[in-house]
C-alpha cells in the first residue's frame, strides 16, 4: 500500500483496540509503521505470516494476569 507522497506504508500488528496499551506500544516501538488492529494473537501472528503486516507488537506478560 502507498500513503502520501508515494512512500509505501508499513504496517504493524497489534492485539486490541485503538488506545490500547498494545496500540501505544505498537506506536513507540514502531512509529514509521501503521498500527494494524487484530482481534488475537493467532489474527496478528497470521497478518505477518501472509504479509498483510511486516511486524507485530504482541506482549510476553502481563500486570493484571502476569504471563501471556
Amino acid at each position: 500500500m502507498t500513503g502520501r507522497k508515494g512512500r509505501r506504508v508499513t504496517k504493524a500488528a497489534y492485539q486490541g483496540v485503538p488506545g490500547a496499551f498494545s496500540y501505544e506500544a505498537c506506536r513507540a516501538f514502531l512509529p514509521d509503521h501503521e498500527p494494524q488492529s487484530f482481534y488475537s494473537f493467532e489474527d496478528a501472528i497470521a497478518a505477518v505470516k501472509s504479509g498483510a503486516c511486516e511486524r507485530a507488537v504482541l506482549p510476553v506478560s502481563n500486570s493484571t494476569v502476569g504471563s501471556v
